[in-house]
């Protein structure tokens, strides 16, 4: 059974990014981005809300949060602000997107603000891939001379 959101050709792989529907341009140029490199693969941009609201008319590898369904999310729903909110929902939208592709074998999150400047190939044989945020002391931080593991684990690393 195949509808707008499923897709039956393509590779085992996927991957995808969760993002409020201010985060679409980020999570664009990272779905075109992995793509170039990953053209065998597949790529879903996950949004907040319903496609009432989708800027577009094309929702082809598009899945939104109102179609998962799971009432566990509506108390989440209510808690959270939208940045965490995203955070919050990337297990469900992970299962969502591995229930409506059984073909996928291996799925991969990534934060919309990435770019991809190579292919995922090398990877394909990880079972688990954790890549770094930060690898050195970042401006933004407060108290920027206490690089701390406090620091590290508010902010990332």
């Amino acid at each position: 059974m195949e509808d707008n959101n499923s897709f039956s050709t393509g590779g085992t792989d996927a991957a995808f990014t969760v993002v409020s529907p201010n985060y679409l341009a980020h999570a664009w140029s990272l779905k075109k981005s992995f793509l170039a490199h990953n053209p065998d693969k597949l790529f879903f941009i996950c949004v907040l809300g319903d496609k009432n609201f989708f800027p577009l008319d094309d929702v082809n590898g598009v899945l939104f949060s109102a179609d998962i369904k799971d009432n566990r999310i509506k108390g989440i729903i209510s808690k959270y602000n939208p940045f965490e909110l995203s955070c919050a929902l990337k297990p469900y939208f992970a299962f969502h997107v591995l229930e409506q592709n059984s073909g996928i074998q291996r799925l991969i999150y990534l934060d919309s603000d990435m770019y991809v400047f190579g292919s995922f190939n090398e990877l394909s044989s990880a079972a688990i891939t954790l890549s770094v945020h930060r690898t050195q002391k970042i401006s933004y931080l407060p108290q920027e001379e206490n690089y701390s593991i406090i620091s590290l684990n508010r902010y990332g690393v």
